[in-house]
């Protein structure tokens, strides 16, 4: 009988001859993926700047309202690319 502190001889996952778990069919999948992936990462960490000049006038905010718009939304991405990565892994 073993006892409940000893590891499992089985492996979890059945071994892969290439080395990865990913089917090679696959694998381009995968590749487009991250890619779009990364695009949308720098096209959100962009976008406020370009549009404040039309969010300032729109709204009438003055300087410090805008500072405090971009800061408030580069807090909550990073926030939500810290849950996404936690979530992905």
């Amino acid at each position: 009988m073993h006892s409940p502190n000893e590891a499992a001889a089985v492996p979890l996952t059945a071994p892969v001859a290439n080395g990865t778990f990913c089917p090679q069919s696959q694998r381009r999948y995968v590749l487009v993926a991250a890619i779009l992936a990364s695009a949308l990462g720098f096209i959100d960490g962009s976008i406020l700047p370009i549009a404040m000049p039309a969010i300032r006038v729109n709204l009438g905010g003055s300087l410090a309202a805008a500072q405090w718009i971009s800061n408030a939304y580069a807090l909550t991405l990073s926030a939500l690319i810290l849950a996404g990565g936690a979530a992905g892994d």
